[in-house]
């Protein structure tokens, strides 16, 4: 949390969750809780969505990669595995997509993440006035195809 402005309170909570659901509802896709199989605890939330951050159509204009997971629940792979069929789904009922995500330049965790399910740094932005990190990924078309 500490790379997303801290812990959210109430009405926070309660606004993000009323555009989770719009997402899913208006758009069909969305973000997804992410729960351990194990223990059923709530670990974070990952998936595709629209945000409208205003920063530029190279970034406004695609699906956004977005990932939270707790701290005590990092280097799982719950990140890494989840965003990666997230956006493998998403291909599969939208069509091949560039991806874009956002990264705090700090958040080494996210910026390994973000590597390993092949995404690449393309430039730098202020989001609310915090730097980041604004990263693609390309389609990955399956072989023979164009």
């Amino acid at each position: 949390m500490r790379f997303v402005g801290g812990a959210y309170d109430r009405q926070e909570n309660w606004s993000r969750l009323l555009r989770y659901i719009g997402h899913w509802d208006i758009l069909g896709y969305g973000l997804l809780a992410v729960e351990e199989l194990e223990t059923g605890r709530y670990v974070g939330d990952l998936g595709v969505a629209r945000f409208e951050r205003g920063l530029g159509d190279d970034f406004d204009n695609s699906p956004e990669a977005g990932w939270l997971i707790a701290e005590s629940a990092s280097g799982l792979g719950y990140a890494t595995e989840g965003v990666a069929a997230v956006m493998e789904w998403y291909e599969r009922f939208f069509g091949w997509s560039r991806f874009v995500c956002m990264i705090d330049p700090a958040n080494e965790a996210s910026l390994r993440v973000a590597a390993k399910i092949g995404f690449k740094p393309y430039r730098e932005a202020l989001n609310r006035g915090h730097p980041v990190l604004l990263h693609e990924r390309m389609p990955a078309f399956p072989s023979g195809a164009e």
